[in-house]
């Protein structure tokens, strides 16, 4: 008998002989094959049977965990029922089973009742579930700020299931869900397969965990199979700054941040701003334009207008990184750029208009830009509630918090006529709509007055023609000129008009008239007139005599020119011209008092020199020449005139030309109270065949200890050449000379040094004197003072010299005539002239030079 085994309460025997407790049974045909489709928790086992047409039994599998010892869990197979002859196959799925646990099963027969006893079996049969599928969570790679590249493995362990395959991701210690994302494979049915997958938009400087998940719906319940938790870090953000708003005004601001990144990193860089309180529907956005990073903080900013005055804003600086996919925004998350906007400008129109007149107002304003820029300032005006304004700009005012003042003098208004005026400021330049005012204020122009006007100087005079001119209307009285002219008669206040116009452009206007047709040898009376709405104005009378009919015109004679007073006691006049007409003497008079009068024909005339100088005549005589006049006054002011004589100079009453005269108004000339040591007549220097002669005259002097001559090579450092004794005190001319043998070809300059007994010393002029070369007429050191101007004039050749000082329209203002050879000093009477420019004209033989000279 072979091996016993048992099977519960019943015994198999290897032989397949049954013993039992009820009859013996013919054997039967019994296979039991491998288990097949093997997983984790389940098996599916099968095999055949044969009944040989015993009887009919039942199918059942019987299986336990091997050598386990433990009952047997017996199950029904299918179809389970076996009768006749024949193979017939039978199977049973297994569920429920221990993964990794090996199994020991049987086929049995057993009968067709409800004992089920054992009848036969196919013979043992084991199989092994498989173990739980593996997920290994990998590694973390490539992490940058907002991606990272995960990896991991899974093990099958002989599944043939396909496994759904994802990555797990957190904020580590956040306690939210875990993200799922697939990974790559998404699923697998192959065993010891690597997944990976990318993460993205990600929070920089964030630590996540992590694990590799894997999961089979092919089971029920659904195997899930999990890696172990990782962690990794994203790469820190980039630090965004929002610096202080320092510039804004009322309607803009410059918005100012920084950022600092590794170097190569590139980021668009931007502010949001909004009214604060406004909500996250509010921001704004303003770019900054792009950095790109150098590991260092950088700086940027950007202007933002259209603001509203005085009010909060809330600004955030942030960086985009448009590297990665979907975009990552990092925000400076600071409120330190947070402002108030300036208030608007304040104008305010300042009342009441001041200096009102007939035709003019002073209009001022003030305005406080507020640190909002610079504003250009208006004033602006029209007649009352007519037309539009006209606006004028006054100037600048700079952007500050302090009131600046501006006003404006408003011109050709119309009298007695309300205006409407109003100060504003703007930034462009022009007043428009979005400008700031003042307030509209009024002022009303004064009622119209009578005008200005002044008498004017005598032109030429000559025959029965005289004109008068620059007379002026200083003030039109705030009403339109009518008209305007000359009133003339013989006797005083004249009412008689030369009307010259009527109407005047802006005051001060000047004008000329010409008076003809009049009565030979009368005395005239003229005044200026002017007339507008409110009456006749004059000016004061002035008076002119007529030629008498038996006079022949002189031609011009110039004017006086002079020597500065010397040592209180004279004065030189110096007069000259071109030869007259039929006349050949001019009569001069001077006067301490003022008040000069003119020559009366029908008088007879003497000079007299000496003193007391009170509307005197001191020269009567040729029309070219000089007089010295003595005994003058110190710190005194002196008065001289000239005319033109048409006798032969014996002071017969009819041979007075009184009508012509060449000064028209007295020349003046101040003595002072200084005494001086030398009254110098001239001082001259010449070359004198390579040498320089050197001359000077004095006409008097007084406690004179010597003279010293001086050279210089360039008129600045002068050297004493010579050394000669005064006389002391003297009351005639000494005429004094030196000769300088040791010069050098160029130009050489010589003053004169005049020493006291006292030690107290005084300069001349100096002189300068060419040594070979050209020896050209030459004039140097012009200087214009208040009434005269001077020049050192050098004259190489000799002879006269015709010297003319002409208007810049060609007419001659001034002659003289200077003689002598070498360097002088020749000056140009200029008392009661015109300021202005003028040309200097020097002739002699066919030699010319012209200087332009101010005066």
């Amino acid at each position: 008998m072979g091996a016993i085994k048992y099977l519960g309460y019943e015994k198999i025997i290897a032989f397949n002989f049954v013993f039992s407790y009820g009859a013996v049974e013919a054997q039967t045909a019994t296979t039991n094959t491998p288990a097949t489709n093997i997983t984790q928790t389940s098996a599916d086992l099968s095999g055949s049977v044969d009944a040989a047409g015993t009887a009919t039994y039942k199918c059942r599998f019987w299986y336990r965990v091997d050598g386990s010892g433990a009952s047997w869990t017996k199950i029904a197979a299918n179809p389970g029922t076996v009768s006749g002859s024949g193979s017939q196959n039978e199977s049973v799925s297994l569920s429920g089973l221990t993964q990794n646990t090996t199994y020991e099963y049987y086929m049995v027969l057993v009968t067709n009742d409800l004992a089920e006893t054992y009848v036969a079996d196919g013979g043992k049969q084991t199989f092994t579930t498989l173990s739980d599928p593996t997920a290994t969570t990998g590694s973390s790679n490539n992490i940058t700020k907002t991606t990272v590249d995960l990896d991991g493995a899974v093990t099958l362990a002989g599944s043939t299931d396909s496994h759904d395959l994802y990555f797990r991701y957190r904020v580590q210690g956040s306690g939210t869900s875990y993200a799922s994302v697939p990974a790559t494979p998404s699923s697998t049915t192959v065993d010891n397969n690597n997944v990976t997958t990318t993460l993205t938009g990600l929070t920089a400087g964030t630590t996540y965990e992590w694990f590799m998940y894997m999961e089979n719906t092919n089971i029920s319940p659904a195997g899930v199979y999990s890696g172990n938790i990782a962690t990794f870090t994203t790469a820190a953000p980039p630090s965004v700054v929002t610096n202080t708003t320092s510039t804004y005004t009322n309607i803009s601001a410059t918005l100012s941040g920084s950022i600092t990144a590794p170097s190569g990193e590139t980021y668009d860089v931007m502010f949001r701003y909004r009214v604060d309180g406004s909500g996250d529907f509010g921001w704004k956005v303003a770019s900054a334009g792009t950095v790109v990073c150098n590991g260092a903080a950088q700086s940027f900013t950007a202007n933002i207008s259209n603001l509203n005055p005085a009010t909060l804003y809330n600004v955030e600086a942030y960086a985009i990184d448009k590297s990665v996919s979907p975009y990552a925004y990092y925000y400076a998350g600071d409120a330190t750029g947070d402002f108030t906007t300036l208030g608007d400008p304040t104008v305010t129109t300042v009342t009441p208009a001041t200096a009102i007149t007939a035709t003019e107002a002073t209009i001022s304003g003030t305005a406080n830009t507020n640190n909002t820029g610079s504003y250009n300032a208006f004033i602006g005006y029209r007649v009352n509630g007519a037309g539009t304004y006209q606006w004028q700009n006054v100037g600048t005012l700079s952007s500050s918090t302090s009131a600046q003042s501006f006003n404006r003098i408003l011109s050709g208004l119309v009298a007695n006529t309300t205006y409407q005026y109003q100060a504003a400021i703007s930034l462009d330049g022009t007043v428009g709509n979005e400008d700031f005012f003042g307030a509209i204020e009024t002022f009303t122009t004064n009622a119209a007055g009578l005008p200005t006007v002044t008498t004017g100087d005598f032109g030429q005079i000559a025959g029965t023609t005289g004109e008068i001119t620059d007379n002026v209307i200083t003030d039109d009285g705030g009403g339109a000129i009518k008209s305007y002219g000359l009133a003339y008669g013989s006797s005083a206040n004249p009412t008689t008009e030369k009307q010259a116009g009527t109407s005047a452009g802006a005051t001060p206007f000047n004008f000329n008239v010409a008076g003809t047709n009049l009565t030979p040898s009368t005395k005239y009376y003229i005044r200026a007139y002017a007339r507008n709405g409110a009456g006749t104005s004059y000016g004061s009378d002035k008076t002119f005599y007529t030629e008498p009919t038996s006079v022949t015109h002189f031609d011009a004679i110039s004017g006086l020119d002079y020597t500065e007073p010397q040592n209180n006691k004279s004065v030189t006049l110096n007069f000259g011209g071109t030869t007259p007409g039929n006349g050949t003497g001019v009569i001069i008079k001077i006067s301490s008092a003022g008040g000069i009068t003119q020559p009366v024909d029908g008088t007879t005339y003497s000079a007299n020199t000496s003193s007391p100088h009170n509307n005197e005549t001191v020269y009567v005589g040729s029309n070219v020449g000089s007089v010295t006049i003595t005994g003058l006054d110190g710190d005194k002011d002196y008065e001289f005139q000239m005319w033109e004589y048409a006798g032969s100079g014996t002071g017969d009453a009819s041979n007075y030309g009184i009508n012509y005269k060449t000064d028209v108004l007295p020349q003046k000339i101040t003595t002072n109270n200084t005494e001086f040591p030398i009254e110098l007549l001239s001082f001259t220097a010449k070359n004198d065949n390579g040498n320089v002669l050197i001359k000077w005259i004095t006409a008097s002097e007084t406690n004179n200890d010597y003279f010293e001559i001086e050279r210089s090579n360039d008129a600045e450092n002068f050297e004493v050449i010579a050394n000669v004794s005064g006389a002391g005190y003297s009351n005639t001319k000494i005429d004094y000379s030196i000769v300088d043998n040791d010069v050098l070809d160029g130009t050489v300059y010589y003053r004169l040094k005049q020493t006291d007994f006292n030690g107290e010393f005084t300069y001349s002029y100096i002189l300068p004197v060419q040594i070979g070369g050209s020896n050209e007429l030459q004039i140097s050191n012009i200087i214009s003072t208040d009434n005269s101007i001077s020049f050192i004039y050098n004259n190489s050749k000799g002879g006269n010299t015709q010297v003319e000082l002409l208007d810049m329209t060609g007419r001659i203002i001034k002659t003289k005539q200077v003689s002598g050879e070498g360097s002088q000093l020749v000056r140009m009477n200029m008392r009661g002239m015109s300021h202005g420019i003028y040309i200097l004209h020097l002739t002699i033989d066919n030699e010319m030079i012209t200087k332009k000279v101010v005066y």
